[in-house]
């Protein structure tokens, strides 16, 4: 085998063998965000929402909505809640047991939202991520209006969160998020089979011999 087949095959041999890069996951503030959940869809203000609802999202994405005691409801800002989201902002009410969860049909890359706690003050919320990330952020409950709310959100550096979950660190536990804002995975390029590595170093061998060959030929017509 020649210098360049060698080469190649080492090459190869590299890529099929290395190891994955760790995703890091940090905090997120809603940056560039690609899709919404908007929670309208699951009825007007009021409407209690069980455990294991599906809600989709603007582009088709599905988020399944778990709560351990099925106390969700949908309310409006202005309307079954007064406190600080955007005018009429629809929202989800999370008032029993503190922990709300989403669970995405496909990884995405971040997802977050505003949060605000059910009882006027200060507060703190938390947001985890299926592969054990969290961030805190802290907050001013209110009844003022205006959009002011936290986003409390994560973002990795590949698509790999199935869920995040938001809770109250201080305050009491009840709380209400607006709309969920993620942004999608972009699919990972596939990783070759064993069998198609295989006819990619047998490939990569003949280009190499057909290279020598090549080069022979043109030192005999150069001596003729």
């Amino acid at each position: 085998m020649n210098k360049l087949s060698k080469a190649l095959v080492l090459a190869c041999a590299s890529v099929a063998f290395s190891s994955p890069a760790f995703a890091t996951t940090v905090i997120w503030d809603g940056t560039g965000f690609t899709d919404s959940f908007m929670w309208g869809q699951l009825g007007p203000s009021f409407t209690v929402v069980p455990s294991g609802t599906v809600a989709t999202s603007a582009n088709g994405a599905t988020v399944t909505i778990s709560d351990s005691d099925g106390s969700v409801q949908r309310r409006d800002q202005g309307n079954g809640w007064n406190g600080s989201f955007g005018a009429g902002e629809q929202l989800l009410f999370n008032q029993g047991s503190g922990v709300l969860t989403f669970n995405f049909a496909a990884p995405v890359m971040a997802a977050g939202a505003q949060i605000q706690s059910d009882v006027f003050g200060a507060f703190i919320a938390r947001l985890t991520t299926s592969d054990g990330s969290f961030f805190d952020i802290a907050g001013n409950s209110n009844s003022q209006g205006g959009d002011t709310n936290p986003f409390l959100g994560a973002i990795s550096d590949t698509a790999n969160i199935t869920s995040i979950s938001f809770n109250l660190q201080t305050n009491g536990s009840s709380f209400a998020i607006s709309q969920l804002n993620t942004i999608g995975g972009r699919q990972a390029p596939a990783v070759p089979e064993p069998g198609t590595w295989a006819m990619m170093l047998l490939g990569f061998g003949g280009m190499g011999i057909a290279m020598r060959k090549r080069r022979t030929g043109i030192a005999v017509r150069a001596m003729a």
